[in-house]
């Protein structure tokens, strides 16, 4: 079904002052703390959060796929349990720092199979960001594809301020 909810943008690469968070960076509780704070920003149950990594300034060179900086598991655990997040969305692919090292989509399985939460992945936040738009409405329209684990998403963030 479609989704419409509160949504929060967190621009942790802006909070470091970077275009882009370094590669294979492990986005942690307190740096989405630290940028909520900045921003001020608070959550509430049932938000959709952006994370932005600045990982879509690189899009769609192959660079974007290597290396991706992204949240951990102990992000995704806080987000979804401390914060209420119904669904997280990601500038980059796979929502976690790439490449994986010792279990498979560790975010994934957690958000999925733990938490119930939903993950959308290549998020392009660049304009939300740039126009320094934390809050809004959004707006999300899955496809419906028979058979498959993930569909596009056309979403819109419409701000509420």
């Amino acid at each position: 079904p479609p989704i419409m909810a509160r949504g929060v943008m967190l621009d942790v690469a802006g909070m470091h002052g970077v275009d882009c968070l370094e590669d294979h960076y492990e986005i942690t509780p307190e740096d989405i703390r630290d940028t909520a704070k900045k921003q001020g920003v608070t959550f509430q149950k049932g938000d959709v959060v952006l994370v932005r990594t600045g990982r879509m300034g690189m899009w769609p060179k192959e660079e974007y796929l290597a290396g991706s900086p992204g949240i951990n598991v102990a992000t995704a655990k806080w987000l979804c349990e401390e914060a209420g997040a119904m669904c997280i969305a990601g500038d980059n692919i796979g929502l976690a720092p790439q490449p994986y090292h010792g279990q498979y989509a560790p975010v994934h399985c957690y958000m999925f199979a733990t938490a119930g939460c939903q993950i959308i992945e290549v998020v392009n936040m660049q304009e939300l960001a740039a126009e320094q738009i934390y809050e809004f409405a959004f707006l999300g329209f899955p496809m419906k594809i028979a058979g498959a684990t993930g569909a596009p998403m056309p979403s819109v963030a419409v701000p509420l301020r």
